[in-house]
């Protein structure tokens, strides 16, 4: 769990308008559409909400090593 907003600016909002097809398409058919709080393990309640991926949520710090963040990807 690191600072990854810049990959997520791309690739979540394409997730977010998937899941909001959805939902629209569960309610027209009379269903619903939400996030299950029973079922969204830990701290990643703080990252979503019933319309997607949240991207202004924060990290917490000292979950990741520091050397683990200092590392060069390939």
């Amino acid at each position: 769990m690191f600072e990854n907003r810049e990959l997520a600016s791309r690739h979540t909002p394409r997730l977010n308008a998937f899941l909001g097809e959805v939902g629209s398409a569960a309610r027209r058919i009379g269903g619903t559409f939400s996030l299950w709080p029973d079922g969204t393990p830990g701290p990643a309640a703080d990252w979503v909400d019933d319309t997607g991926v949240l991207l202004e949520w924060l990290p917490p710090e000292g979950i990741m090593p520091a050397e683990a963040l200092a590392s060069r990807w390939r």
